[in-house]
C-alpha cells in the first residue's frame, strides 16, 4: 500500500556550504550532511497567506432607546450607528504574509529539507554575500547551489524571470502538498 500522506519537512535553521556538499542544522537541532550527488530535487514557491478582514458587528435594535437619546449622538457621519448609539467598526483591510520556501530532497529521504526566506539563517551559508532581505538571500543561496549541482530547467527559468515568476500558494500546506506531489512525479 502506498503512503500518500505529505511528509513533515525538516526545517533548516542554518548550515554551510562544504566542498563535498551541504551541512544542515534543523530547528530541532539535528545535523545532516548532504553530498552534492545526493541532492535529487528542488521545489521553490511563494506562500501568500491572507487573513480575512474583520466584519463589522451587526447593529442590534435597542427598543428602549428614545428618539431623544438617538439625537444626542453626533449626526452627519457615516461611521455612526444611530440604532446602537455608537461608532460603527470599520472593516479592517485584509493583510497577509508573503515569503519564499524551498524544499530540497535528498536520496533515500522521503521528507524534504525546508528552507524559509523568513526562518533560515542565510548568513551561515552565504557569509559576506548575505544581504538583509530573506527572499533575496534565498535566491542567492539557490544561485550558489546552482554552481554545485545541475538545477532543473524549471527552477532555472524561475531564477531568470525573478520573484514575480515564482508560483504562489495560499498556505504552507498547499506548498507542501505541491512539493511532495511534484517530487513524486519527477521520479
Amino acid at each position: 500500500m502506498t503512503d500518500l500522506s505529505t511528509p513533515i519537512p525538516k526545517k533548516v535553521k542554518q548550515g554551510e556550504f562544504l566542498e563535498h556538499g551541504l551541512r544542515l542544522e534543523t530547528t530541532l537541532q539535528e545535523a545532516f550532511e548532504i553530498t552534492w550527488g545526493d541532492i535529487v530535487f528542488l521545489f521553490l514557491g511563494k506562500v501568500e497567506e491572507t487573513h480575512k478582514a474583520v466584519q463589522p458587528e451587526k447593529p442590534g435594535i435597542n427598543v428602549i432607546r428614545t428618539s431623544a437619546a438617538l439625537a444626542a449622538g453626533p449626526i452627519g457621519t457615516a461611521a455612526y450607528d444611530l440604532v446602537a448609539g455608537k461608532k460603527k467598526k470599520e472593516p479592517q483591510a485584509s493583510h497577509g504574509n508573503s515569503y519564499l520556501l524551498l524544499d530540497l530532497y535528498a536520496t533515500d529521504r522521503r521528507e524534504p529539507f525546508r528552507f524559509d526566506s523568513t526562518g533560515t539563517n542565510y548568513r551561515t551559508f552565504l557569509g559576506e554575500e548575505a544581504g538583509y532581505a530573506g527572499e533575496t538571500n534565498l535566491l542567492t543561496f539557490i544561485r550558489k547551489l546552482a554552481t554545485k549541482i545541475q538545477l532543473d530547467s524549471t527552477l532555472l527559468h524561475l531564477l531568470e524571470k525573478g520573484k514575480s515568476a515564482i508560483p504562489p500558494f495560499p498556505s504552507r500546506d498547499a506548498f507542501a502538498w505541491a512539493s511532495f506531489k511534484t517530487r513524486g512525479s519527477a521520479d
